[in-house]
């Protein structure tokens, strides 16, 4: 009979096994495609899952959360090599237990604060904003990949226009990259739609002039369409997102992640904020060089 992506664990003995976060992640990737339905579906969630939700979970929970079963956790890192999922889960509690595990403690015990009147209410709900900001920020200066950061400011500063795309949640990023982009004397314009001729002012860009976009899950299919039509174009895309697995990345000449906490429901953009500012400032100071 023969055997299943699942079965197959020989070939992964010969190889070292990763044992960083980056690394362990870039491994899932190049073996997706030789994944079954399955197994894809358990990559899928730790590549879209934050880490430490792998890193502190039970297995049954993480099984629950991946809507799997236990043993399919099991047979997927055994499958990558490792004797089990412990051994791969402590890859997650490594990479994890550097950063998280203070600012969550912390969100707890505001959570667990006496609030016995308004003003107490509301001084919780804005330490718990700003503990997300904290947690945005603490995880960007940890796993910022600094590689693809340079290389996006290389290919921004060439550009001779920067076409900026991106709308729901990330509008008020846009509007603020328009913003200080103009005033760090980089020539930018925003495909705002206005009229419905966002495809029209991608049109009459050229292959001197590039794209940033950014969208974060759910990615916003506006987003996503006028990406698409400028690469088929061979406009250059400079992509900001959250996951490997975004739609973006197969789409973008170089891409950027970026982990944004949330609170209730409510992301926080923080991280997001310090990367463009960051970027105007790069990009102005490449171009006199």
């Amino acid at each position: 009979m023969e055997q299943t992506s699942e079965d197959k664990t020989n070939d992964n003995l010969s190889r070292p096994l990763p044992h960083d976060f980056y690394t362990l992640h870039q491994l899932i990737i190049d073996r997706k495609s030789k994944f079954s339905k399955r197994l894809v579906q358990i990559a899928d969630f730790l590549l879209s899952t934050p880490s430490y939700t792998i890193a502190f979970g039970k297995i049954t929970e993480i099984a629950q959360a991946a809507e799997v079963q236990p043993s399919a956790l099991v047979r997927f890192a055994k499958n990558l090599g490792y004797s089990g999922f412990s051994e791969l889960q402590s890859i997650y509690r490594d990479h994890a237990s550097r950063f998280w595990p203070d600012y969550s403690e912390r969100i707890d015990n505001i959570n667990h604060q006496d609030l016995s009147n308004e003003v107490a209410n509301q001084k919780k709900l804005l330490n718990n904003f700003i503990e997300s900001s904290h947690q945005s920020l603490n995880i960007l200066e940890h796993n910022i990949n600094y590689k693809h950061l340079d290389k996006m400011v290389d290919m921004l500063a060439d550009a001779e226009t920067i076409c900026l795309i991106g709308t729901e949640r990330v509008y008020s990023i846009v509007m603020y990259m328009t913003y200080i982009f103009r005033r760090a004397g980089i020539k930018c314009e925003y495909a705002d739609d206005a009229g419905g001729l966002a495809r029209n002012q991608i049109e009459l860009l050229g292959k001197k002039d590039a794209i940033l976009t950014i969208s974060y899950t759910p990615y916003a299919s506006k987003t996503l369409d006028l990406v698409f039509f400028a690469k088929e174009l061979g406009i250059p895309i400079a992509a900001i997102t959250d996951s490997s697995f975004s739609p973006l990345v197969h789409k973008a000449n170089i891409w950027l992640e970026i982990t944004e906490a949330n609170y209730s429901g409510f992301r926080s953009l923080t991280a997001t904020f310090a990367v463009v500012s960051m970027l105007a400032i790069a990009i102005n100071t490449k171009r006199k060089k």
